[in-house]
């Protein structure tokens, strides 16, 4: 729900190249491109331009924050990390409990843990955070090895600068294209689904990130980072998609597949998920490929 810095700059990037950009009433932006082909197609293009995070809600009397969390967030990779409030204010998640035992709930015990921003009371704390007040993970963007970097809300950013990048290199499109950069995803494709009944497109595609499973982990597939994009396939609709692998694998972009139900953003239209890889998905940082996507 706080999306707006995002947004701005989303639609000032666009506004020299889309024929309409507009807002809607959730904060979802979408920008229209004209297509120049006399049968042309809707061609929807989304990617979410929320995160993860957390929100105040209480503040004890000896100054410790409690919160909960704004989407999927593991209590055991929370702990001792940084947070920063939207005026500014930092953050570190401590626990009330022994540190061991916070992974036995997973991430549904965010009541053990607390936010310490150093002041010892409330009258003190009320002076910069509130309840209500809401505050993201502290994850400067970080260069690894050549070509990988580290950041936190690489879900789904990078998906917002694949559409970007993408839109840039294609000047004149045959279809018309509608490129939605959709909010609240993490909290229930909410942005997604409003934008699909909007636009009623023909095809859809949701830009998004996957999980690796290359390295010991708690889930389990055949992604791997540097393999190639990362397409979710499903029983809904396959057929139809066909064509679009055998003109990816034409074209030599690498391509993996995975089985699942994952499609529900845009759910009456989309058999498919267009997905780049990270490593530790919803943590504080995720390893990340560099370069490469801007061809999408």
């Amino acid at each position: 729900g706080y999306e707006t810095a995002v947004a701005d700059y989303i639609k000032e990037k666009l506004a020299p190249l889309a024929n309409d950009i507009t807002t809607d009433p959730n904060g979802s932006v979408i920008a229209y491109f004209k297509g120049t082909g006399e049968h042309k197609k809707r061609i929807e293009l989304a990617a979410h331009t929320d995160e993860i995070g957390f929100q105040v809600i209480k503040i004890e009397e000896d100054g410790r924050i409690m919160f909960k969390e704004l989407g999927c967030c593991w209590t055991f990779t929370t702990y001792q990390s940084r947070v920063r409030f939207r005026n500014g204010v930092v953050g570190v998640v401590a626990s009330r409990i022994p540190p061991e035992k916070l992974s036995a709930g997973g991430y549904k015990r965010y009541t053990d843990c607390y936010i310490d921003i150093g002041l010892h009371s409330k009258e003190e704390v009320l002076k910069y955070v509130d309840v209500g007040d809401v505050a993201c993970y502290e994850g400067p963007y970080t260069e690894l090895a050549p070509g990988y970097i580290t950041a936190k809300a690489i879900d789904d950013r990078v998906g917002c600068y694949m559409l970007l990048a993408a839109t840039m290199n294609v000047k004149k499109p045959k279809n018309d294209i509608y490129l939605a950069f959709t909010v609240q995803e993490e909290v229930g494709t909410r942005g997604g689904q409003v934008t699909a009944q909007r636009i009623q497109p023909d095809i859809g595609v949701a830009v998004d990130v996957t999980p690796c499973h290359d390295r010991p982990g708690d889930l389990e597939g055949s992604n791997a980072l540097d393999h190639g994009v990362h397409h979710e396939q499903n029983v809904r609709g396959v057929h139809r998609f066909f064509y679009i692998f055998q003109l990816i694998h034409e074209r030599f972009i690498d391509l993996q597949t995975a089985c699942g139900i994952d499609d529900d953003v845009i759910v009456a239209v989309v058999a498919r998920v267009a997905n780049s890889r990270l490593r530790d998905l919803h943590r504080v940082f995720g390893a990340h490929l560099k370069d490469g996507y801007a061809g999408l």
